[in-house]
């Protein structure tokens, strides 16, 4: 069989023609916004964030914070400090996000000078 050159051309030319690239191009994933800023004395959103057994999610998330138990112990004298309590609290924050929900529960300890 013989093929034109024109034939050879529509034949072999299309298919060789690379498709545009912006057309493949992945979607570029933002960084983590945190929409619900942390009450005062909470854990910082990154301590949130680190503490999920799956690392730190992509994309937009929300935080909630519950306070679960706040526990303020007796005056001590602690070594390099002096006179304190030790105030004991207990969080759990709620993430939402593209994976769904997860909860994740933080403690924190404090030293709080004795008045």
């Amino acid at each position: 069989m013989k093929y034109s050159a024109v034939a050879f051309l529509v034949a072999f030319g299309v298919c060789a023609v690379p498709p545009p690239a912006l057309a493949y191009r992945p979607r570029p994933q933002p960084d983590i916004t945190v929409t619900a800023p942390p009450p005062a004395g909470a854990p910082s959103q990154e301590e949130v964030l680190r503490a999920l057994p799956g690392g730190a999610p992509r994309g937009l998330v929300r935080i909630r914070y519950r306070l679960l138990a706040q526990r303020v112990g007796p005056v001590r004298l602690y070594p390099l400090v002096g006179p304190a309590r030790l105030v004991e609290t207990r969080f759990e924050c709620t993430v939402q996000g593209v994976r769904g929900r997860e909860v994740v529960y933080i403690d924190q300890d404090r030293l709080k000078p004795a008045d």
